[in-house]
């Protein structure tokens, strides 16, 4: 039976919040650690003697698990980061210390092109499934944790439901997340952005952060964004969803526009215009980075109300002609109340709920 669907898992260094059903002495020692800031059995960040709970994102090489496709043209000797031209193409340059002749990971952006080979593939299903705040370790934890041994310390792994799934085709492997850019400043209400300011640069060296998702890094500090020496900065939420929507690198807080504040079309919209249908569910609001860019346009990730309005199918600021919105939205953000956001959200937002106005929610056709 040919399998019609691509299954995309990805997991990503950030935050990340269970619901609590029944006692769970993990938790407890993890909040006992945040309360104490520090702890005996690990720690966050590079500070070897502090725990804390996550403050931000890191540049480490990212696991990402395939159910449907392999990784191939993008993995081993096929990997971007062995060629001068892909990552000029990438990067609009060759960053410091990125080009490796012996890479075996691939870049965030061919995330947006596995889902294109999966549609010329005659894949009928394309799930992204992005889980923010689970890394390699935190899966192998899990792993540990459900079958009371160490079964494996590299590669693929086993012992959890998704690592063991061997009914189609599957695949592993590493990329990199680094975003073009932070720095960028930019205005809500005109939808453009500023060049002219002081900006930090992406890119990635394994010597530096480590060769695979499972490797200790040589420097934990360049991880962070933290080395002086080297500072590739670091990406967040927003950067990193556009590259795998769209393809393309953009600056940190920026939603499918590209370094100069360019809307770009998300993969998405392309395969709502040939008739498929699109869905959007989340565990955070409807309109935060991640799920935003999995459909909208702005040149801030903080204006959220119009960021929900292109996924409603409601004129915004980027797009005044609406969008044909997405099919199914499902997320969180009820009862975020706020009398004031405009220096973030720009001239029109409506005091009330955070993400979704009244006026927005009455329009739409249920």
């Amino acid at each position: 039976m040919k399998i019609l669907q691509l299954l995309i898992l990805l997991a990503i260094p950030g935050s990340v919040c269970f619901g609590q059903q029944e006692p769970d002495f993990l938790r407890a020692m993890q909040f006992d650690a945040v309360d104490s800031k520090s702890a005996s059995w690990g720690r966050w960040g590079d500070h070897p003697k502090q725990y804390s709970s996550w403050t931000n994102h890191s540049n480490r090489l990212i696991p990402i698990y395939t159910f449907g496709m392999n990784l191939n043209r993008f993995t081993g000797k096929n990997s971007s980061y062995r060629s001068q031209e892909i990552l000029e193409d990438i990067y609009g340059r060759v960053p410091d210390k990125t080009l490796n002749p012996d890479a075996t990971y691939m870049d965030q952006t061919e995330v947006y092109d596995l889902q294109k080979a999966a549609v010329e593939a005659g894949k009928k299903n394309i799930i992204l499934i992005i889980f923010d705040g689970m890394d390699w370790q935190t899966t192998q934890a899990a792993a540990i944790y459900k079958t009371k041994q160490v079964g494996y310390t590299e590669g693929y792994g086993s012992g959890l439901a998704f690592l063991d799934y061997d009914r189609c085709e599957k695949d592993a492997g590493d990329f990199v997340c680094s975003p073009h850019n932070n720095g960028t400043n930019f205005d809500v209400d005109r939808q453009t952005v500023d060049l002219t300011g002081k900006m930090t640069l992406g890119g990635y060296s394994d010597a530096h952060g480590g060769s695979h998702s499972w490797s200790k890094p040589p420097s934990e500090s360049y991880l962070l964004g933290n080395l002086r020496s080297l500072n590739h900065v670091v990406t967040d939420s927003s950067s990193s969803a556009t590259s795998m929507t769209t393809g393309a690198k953009t600056y940190n807080a920026g939603i499918n526009v590209d370094p100069e504040g360019k809307q770009l079309v998300p993969i998405a919209r392309h395969l709502q215009a040939k008739g498929f249908k699109i869905g959007v569910v989340t565990s955070v609001p409807i309109s935060h980075a991640t799920p935003a860019c999995a459909y909208s346009n702005n040149v801030s990730r903080d204006d959220y109300q119009d960021l929900t309005r292109d996924l409603l199918g409601l004129s915004s600021v980027a797009h005044q002609e609406p969008l044909s919105g997405v099919d199914v939205l499902i997320g969180c953000g009820w009862g975020e109340v706020m009398d004031d956001d405009r220096e973030k959200q720009g001239k029109n937002f409506v005091p009330g709920n955070k993400f979704l106005t009244d006026k927005d929610l009455d329009a739409i056709d249920f």
